[in-house]
């Protein structure tokens, strides 16, 4: 499985802070104040210069009314991930409770439903987020498409979907779920480091005595080898040593990852998942969502999906007459 970073139809120049958003609202509000001033002196007057503020109070209380709509789907998001939280805070507030005298431990701090003054929305297409493919690249509008792939030969798109979270950390899970019942369980999941996480990988593991899924996901960031042997970039000055890896979790699933079967087995992924974003992108042109909303964008991304897998079958048949 991977991701990839397409861009949303929307402009990141359309995109507001929670609190630039307040201050706005409130200029608005005194600049219709005054427009409304104005058009009562051009009546008394005669004014036929007033006849042109009535569109622009429209277009002010337009731009207001996006604006606190913009406000209240930030305080919404903001209050749904205090409530996703709170379980958590919760169960850690109550084994603190059962540690005694100094072993309690530091605060634990609680969920907070206010909302970042820095936390943005889009006015164009507020399901989309501002995201970027790597740190190496600029910012931009955009989603994180999903697709999960037939790693035995075929390079058949199994399941498609579209997250508004620029992170693969919690979509490991969700993209297996995601497969339909007709084509069954996979045996083994190849994914990048991006999707390390510790619940989603022991969820699809299993029980130890009855394992699911032989999940094999990359530490290549966490054991800090960041840098080729023959990078092509001076090397930096004054680099420190890296981090002990103390995670037994990470240290387990490097153990696994440099085992000799699952290094021949990874090797399938970079083959698997990446020329699928390729040929989508470069041969069918497909750089940029054409919809708006997230529920229409996913619909879009399932059949740019469809017409992939199309592409790739008739390639299959016109191999397999060709052998013939």
């Amino acid at each position: 499985m991977d991701g990839t970073k397409i861009k949303a139809n929307a402009n990141i120049s359309r995109s507001v802070r929670y609190d630039r958003a307040g201050e706005l609202v409130e200029q608005l509000k005194l600049e219709v104040v005054e427009l409304l001033e104005r058009a009562e002196r051009a009546d008394a007057g005669d004014d036929a210069d007033g006849q042109s503020l009535p569109e622009e109070i429209s277009r002010r209380e337009r731009l207001r009314e996006k604006l606190e709509q913009a406000r209240a789907r930030i305080e919404a998001r903001a209050k749904a991930k205090a409530e996703e939280e709170r379980a958590d805070y919760e169960q850690k507030c109550m084994a603190r409770e059962e540690r005694k005298g100094s072993a309690k431990g530091r605060h634990i701090k609680e969920p907070d439903p206010t909302p970042e003054p820095e936390a943005q929305d889009n006015l164009t297409d507020p399901d989309s987020r501002i995201m970027r493919r790597n740190k190496r690249s600029a910012y931009e509008q955009a989603y994180n498409a999903q697709a999960v792939v037939d790693a035995d030969g075929s390079q058949l798109v199994l399941s498609a979907r579209v997250s508004r979270c620029a992170s693969d950390r919690n979509e490991l899970v969700p993209d297996i779920e995601a497969i339909p019942e007709t084509i069954g369980c996979p045996e083994t999941v190849l994914a990048d480091n991006g999707y390390l996480d510790e619940d989603s990988v022991r969820r699809l593991e299993g029980d130890p005595d009855e394992p699911r899924m032989n999940v094999l996901v990359s530490v290549h960031a966490e054991a800090k080898q960041l840098r080729r042997k023959h990078d092509f970039r001076p090397q930096p000055t004054g680099e420190k040593e890296p981090p002990e890896i103390r995670s037994a979790f990470v240290l387990e699933m490097k153990e696994k990852m440099e085992r000799e079967d699952s290094r021949e087995t990874y090797k399938l992924r970079k083959q698997t998942a990446e020329p699928v974003f390729g040929t989508t992108k470069k041969w069918m042109g497909f750089t940029q969502f054409l919809l708006r909303g997230h529920e229409k964008v996913s619909g879009e991304w399932q059949l740019v999906m469809l017409a992939y897998n199309f592409k790739r079958l008739w390639r299959m048949l016109s191999v397999q007459h060709a052998a013939t």
